[in-house]
C-alpha cells in the first residue's frame, strides 16, 4: 500500500477484497497488537509520570466514554462489518451504498447524543465542566474509531485502516507524554488521544455516494444494532462498568484496578483480531449460503484460540507481580493481586469470540440470544458487587467481572456447540484440565522464586502442546490452506 492509498478517501464501491483469510488475520493482529500496546502505553505513561490517583481519574473518564459508546456506536461498527461484507458477498452495490449511508447517519446522531449525555454523568462523578467536556470529546473520538474500523473491515480495506489507526494513535500517545512532562494533570490528559481519534475518524470516514436504504433494510440494520448493543453493553461493557464500580472506592483504588485491567486487556487482541476478520468472512459465507464454511471457521477459531491462550494466560497469571512492577513501578501491589482474576475472565471471553461471531452472523435470533445471555452475566456481576460491598475492595470488583464474563462465555460456547454439532467433547475436557492446572500453578507457586515459576510455566506449555498436538496439526493445515470460508 502506497501513501496515495492512505490519503485517498475510502470508496466502498471501488474497494477490492484483500488477500486470504490468513493474510487478513495477520494484518489485523499486527494492527491490534500495536493499538493495544499504545493504549497500554497511555496508562503506563499516566501511572508513572502522574501517579495512581491521576491514572484513576483518566481511567474512569475513559471507562465512562467507552461504556456509553456501547449503547450504539460500537455495534454500529460491527453492523458495518457484517452488512457491508454481506452485500459484497451478494455482489449488491446498491445495498452496499445504502448500508453505509444509513449506518453513518445513525452513528453521527448517536455519538452526538451520547457525548451530550456524558456531561451530566461526568459532573455527577465529581468532574468540573472542563473535565466533563474532555470526556465528551474522548467519547466522540472513540465512537468514530470503532465505526470506521468496522467500515473498513466490512469493505475489505483492512491494511488501510490498520496503518492509519496505528499512526494516529501513536501521535496521540506522543502528545500525551509531552503534556505530562509539561505538568498537565487530571481529565485534560484525555484530550491528546481524543483528538487523535477524531482526526483518525475524519481520515477513515466512508465518503461513498448517498443512497437511502429501503424500509426493510433500515429495520434490519436498526434491529441488529439495537439488540447487539444490549448484548455488547452487558458483555464488553462489563469491564468498563467494573472500572466505574471501582471508582466508588476512591481514585487510588480505581487507579490500581485500572492498572490491572489495562495489563490484562491487551491479551484479548488475539481474539479481537480473529473476530475482526472472522465476522465479515462469516457474513460473506452467509451471504452466499455456505454454512459449512462458517462451521469450519468456528471450529478452527476456537481450537486455535484454546491452543494459544491457555499457556499465555497461565504465564501472565503466574508472573503477575513482575509484570505489574515492570509496567508501573512500585506502589501497585494491589494490581498484582487482581490481575490473575481478570485473566480468568479473559479466558472465557476470548474462547467465546468465534462462537459469538458465528451465532450473530447466522441470523437475527443469534443477536437476541446473546443479548439475553449478556444481560444475565451483567446481573450476576451486579449481584456479586452488591453482595460484597465496599469491604471486598477491588478483589470483589474483579471477581464480579469474572463471574459475569464466565457466564456469558459459557453460554456462547455451549450454544455454538449445540447449533453446529462440532466434536468438542475432548476439547472441553482438555480446557477444563488446563485451567485447573493453571490455577494450581498460580496458587502453589505464589511464594516461589521467579526462575522456578518460569520453569514450571515452560513445562506446562510443553505438556499442553503435546496434549493438543492434534489441534496443532489441524490449525497449521488450515493456515497453510489459507482457509477462506
Amino acid at each position: 500500500m502506497n501513501v496515495g492509498d492512505l490519503l485517498r478517501p475510502l470508496r466502498l464501491d471501488a474497494t477490492p477484497p484483500e488477500g486470504r483469510l490468513v493474510t487478513r488475520g495477520l494484518t489485523s493482529l499486527l494492527g491490534l497488537v500495536a493499538q493495544g500496546l499504545i493504549r497500554l502505553g497511555i496508562t503506563v505513561a499516566v501511572g508513572r509520570l502522574a501517579g495512581a490517583a491521576d491514572l484513576g481519574v483518566v481511567a474512569a473518564g475513559m471507562a465512562t466514554a467507552q461504556f456509553l459508546i456501547l449503547l450504539w456506536p460500537t455495534t454500529c461498527g460491527q453492523a458495518a462489518s457484517r452488512f457491508l461484507a454481506r452485500s459484497r458477498g451478494a455482489q449488491d452495490r446498491a445495498a452496499l451504498l445504502a448500508v453505509a449511508d444509513h449506518l453513518r447517519r445513525r452513528l453521527l446522531l448517536a455519538a452526538a447524543l451520547l457525548a451530550l449525555a456524558s456531561v451530566p454523568i461526568s459532573l455527577a462523578r465529581g468532574l468540573d465542566p472542563f473535565g466533563a467536556a474532555c470526556v465528551a470529546v474522548f467519547l466522540w473520538g472513540v465512537a468514530g474509531q470503532q465505526f470506521t474500523r468496522g467500515v473498513h473491515y466490512g469493505s475489505g480495506a483492512i491494511a488501510r485502516v490498520v496503518v492509519l489507526d496505528v499512526a494516529f494513535s501513536l501521535l496521540g500517545l506522543l502528545a500525551l507524554v509531552v503534556v505530562l512532562e509539561a505538568g498537565v494533570r487530571g481529565p485534560a490528559l484525555l484530550l491528546p488521544p481524543a483528538l487523535a481519534y477524531v482526526a483518525l475518524s475524519v481520515a477513515c470516514w466512508p465518503w461513498s455516494p448517498r443512497r437511502r436504504a429501503d424500509r426493510a433494510l433500515r429495520r434490519e440494520l436498526d434491529s441488529f444494532v439495537f439488540f447487539g448493543s444490549l448484548g455488547t453493553l452487558a458483555s464488553a461493557g462489563l469491564v468498563q462498568l467494573s472500572v466505574l464500580v471501582a471508582d466508588r472506592l476512591g481514585a487510588v483504588a480505581v487507579g490500581h484496578y485500572a492498572a490491572a485491567v489495562n495489563l490484562a486487556m491487551p491479551l484479548t487482541l488475539i481474539s479481537g483480531a480473529l473476530s475482526l476478520v472472522l465476522y465479515p468472512t462469516m457474513s460473506l459465507a452467509v451471504g452466499r449460503g455456505d454454512t459449512q464454511a462458517v462451521r469450519r471457521q468456528l471450529d478452527v477459531g476456537v481450537r486455535g484460540l484454546l491452543l494459544t491462550i491457555v499457556p499465555v494466560l497461565t504465564l501472565a497469571a503466574v508472573v503477575a507481580p513482575e509484570i505489574v512492577a515492570l509496567a508501573y513501578g512500585p506502589g501497585f501491589d494491589d494490581s498484582a493481586q487482581v490481575l490473575p482474576i481478570l485473566l480468568a475472565a479473559i479466558l472465557f471471553a476470548m474462547l467465546a469470540v468465534p462462537c459469538v461471531n458465528a451465532l450473530t452472523s447466522r441470523d437475527s435470533r443469534g443477536i437476541v440470544e446473546m443479548a439475553v445471555a449478556s444481560l444475565a452475566g451483567l446481573v450476576l456481576a451486579g449481584l456479586v458487587w452488591v453482595g460484597s460491598g465496599a469491604a471486598g475492595g477491588i478483589v470483589a470488583v474483579a471477581t464480579g467481572y469474572a463471574a459475569g464474563a464466565g457466564l456469558i462465555g459459557c453460554y456462547a460456547i455451549g450454544r455454538a456447540w449445540w447449533v453446529w454439532r462440532i466434536r468438542w467433547t475432548a476439547l472441553a475436557l482438555a480446557a477444563a484440565l488446563g485451567t485447573a492446572v493453571a490455577v494450581a500453578l498460580v496458587v502453589l507457586l505464589a511464594p516461589a522464586p521467579l526462575a522456578l515459576r518460569l520453569g514450571a510455566c515452560a513445562l506446562f506449555t510443553l505438556a499442553w502442546a503435546v496434549l493438543r498436538r492434534h489441534d496443532v496439526r489441524l490449525v497449521a493445515h488450515r493456515l497453510r490452506a489459507g482457509s477462506r470460508g
